[in-house]
């Protein structure tokens, strides 16, 4: 943010509509992770549990590949993120709409099986178009309230659209950082007539669920582990 005031500077993203874009950046970032959590010195043991949007699911062996050649941990599972809101939810069967920085994902889970699902390129970016960085100070930028209402009206025909090949009613759990932008929620509120439910942690949700769920492979491994041994 600070480097951006010079005029030949460089944005890399890492990471675009939830496709990795700069492989090298993408590394730094999730060894920048290992760092903050305190994991660098047993990342042997470790079980890296990754979320990836539904559109880029080709991308799902590279990932893991990648991520064993740069970290070397135990293992890597990637997933659909989404359902990491619905385990964080304590739920197992809904629509996911997360609203994220690249992308917003659209995802129906039946008992944390994904069903059907689309990555929409329009999400918290689409908001701030005119300057690639400024929603990194979101909190002190007002978004003008025809720009939310165009976003949510992108939204809601999307889901209406995706509905269509549904056979019954889901619960619609709503995270991603976007949630929280003022005035958005009730937008949505406003355009989508069903049981629309805002998650405890938007943010943290899906981050929260795939921990839960490396929690219940690596107990479910340890009691396998002594089976065998008794």
């Amino acid at each position: 943010k600070k480097m951006s005031v010079y005029p030949d500077t460089v944005l890399v993203r890492a990471v675009l509509e939830g496709k990795i874009a700069e492989e090298r950046a993408f590394v730094a970032i999730i060894r920048e992770a290992v760092r903050n959590l305190g994991c660098e010195r047993d990342i042997g043991s470790l079980l890296i549990v990754m979320g990836l949007p539904y559109g880029a699911a080709l991308q799902k062996k590279q990932l893991e590949r990648l991520v064993e050649r740069s970290l070397r941990p135990r293992k890597v599972l990637v997933i659909p993120q989404s359902i990491g809101t619905l385990l964080a939810e304590d739920a197992r069967t809904g629509i996911v709409l997360s609203i994220g920085h690249g992308t917003t994902e659209l995802v129906l889970f039946e008992n944390l099986k994904p069903v059907s699902g689309i990555s929409i390129p329009q999400a918290c970016d689409y908001l701030y178009d005119e300057d690639d960085l400024a929603y990194i100070d979101w909190e002190k930028n007002t978004i003008d309230k025809k720009k939310i209402n165009s976003l949510t009206g992108i939204l809601s025909n999307k889901l209406a659209a995706f509905k269509t090949r549904l056979n019954k009613p889901y619960k619609i759990y709503l995270s991603g950082g976007g949630a929280l932008i003022t005035g958005l929620y009730e937008s949505l509120q406003g355009k989508i007539p069903d049981n629309l439910i805002l998650v405890k942690d938007p943010v943290y949700s899906n981050a929260t669920g795939l921990y839960k769920l490396g929690q219940i492979i690596s107990n479910t491994e340890g009691q396998q582990v002594t089976h065998r041994q008794q």
